[in-house]
């Protein structure tokens, strides 16, 4: 029989042992000079450990890094990163989108592509014996995506299909989520193995409540973000979904990407905003199943892969 286990950088977890997981995170990467913003230069490490401590005292213990390849991922630093702070991560594998994508797909075939991340997720990262954990985050330009963008989707299906790994989806609103998720479903994912990133409670309700019901986890993951939704407007919109019967398709997370938003430079890090979050939901009256299912159990659900007889 097939185990199903979650895969860390430090090696295989029983997904009935992981506990309360960060869904959604970066713990390094340089993907400032791609987008002319340095904010986005996330290689403060100390700083990094100092909040990331902060979240595994607050229970967290799982963090999933989804920072890709053309983010600037480094799965040694963020591994020590990890080790430094008592928590134990998750890395990714894949490409973000275009335009940053594209100089690192173009002149590569889907086939290649995807022998690059079935070599990620089952042998390791080139120069090293961890292994990824996910594929993402990944997504699309709008509704249709780019000659790279495809590229990209064909090998993560081809991923997918060879190992089982989850897919983290990044989207920019409802269309865009919607359409890419259509995308992979097209190539053969089944959508109980996509994560769609960046849920928004200006999104139209029922549009989450099909993807949940689809097999999507419909991830709430920028919660704490200055200028993302605030916890009261998520905690509404998470009773409303639960309210629908999709509460166990839910998870949580913080994306945290820039150095403002970490407590060195003013922000919040990892757990503040997500801590009043879930004490919002308490006091709407959501079960202690349903609230521990959004700590981690339904991310941890998610992520397992098979990992062999």
């Amino acid at each position: 029989m097939t185990a199903l286990r979650i895969r860390t950088l430090d090696g295989d977890l029983d997904p009935d042992d992981a506990g309360p997981i960060l869904a959604h995170e970066h713990l390094h990467a340089t993907f400032g000079a791609a987008s002319d913003d340095p904010d986005l230069e996330l290689v403060c490490h100390a700083e990094l450990a100092t909040d990331l401590r902060d979240a595994r005292a607050a229970g967290f213990t799982i963090i999933n890094d989804v920072t890709t390849e053309d983010m600037g991922a480094d799965v040694e630093l963020t591994a020590a990163v990890a080790t430094e702070a008592g928590v134990r991560a998750i890395k990714s594998t894949g490409w973000f989108r275009s335009p940053t994508a594209d100089r690192f797909v173009d002149g590569r075939s889907a086939a290649g592509l995807a022998e690059r991340l079935i070599a990620d997720l089952t042998e390791g990262f080139p120069g090293s014996r961890r292994r990824a954990g996910c594929v993402g985050e990944v997504g699309i330009t709008g509704t249709r995506p780019t000659a790279a963008e495809q590229r990209v989707l064909d090998a993560t299906a081809e991923a997918v299909a060879a190992t089982g790994a989850a897919v983290v989806l990044h989207t920019d609103d409802a269309r865009n989520a919607c359409a890419a998720v259509d995308a992979l479903s097209e190539r053969g994912v089944p959508e109980a193995r996509i994560q769609v990133g960046h849920a928004r409670v200006s999104d139209p309700l029922h549009e989450q409540l099909e993807l949940a019901e689809r097999g999507c986890l419909v991830a709430f993951d920028q919660i704490g973000h200055p200028r993302r939704d605030p916890p009261a407007a998520v905690a509404v919109r998470i009773a409303e979904l639960a309210g629908s019967g999709a509460g166990e398709r839910i998870a949580l997370s913080t994306d945290l990407g820039r150095r403002s938003r970490l407590t060195a430079f003013g922000g919040t890090g990892y757990v503040a905003g997500l801590l009043e979050l879930l004490r919002r939901l308490v006091a709407e009256g959501l079960p202690e199943g349903l609230i521990e299912s959004l700590r981690g159990g339904a991310a941890a659900r998610f992520l397992a892969m098979p990992v062999g007889p």
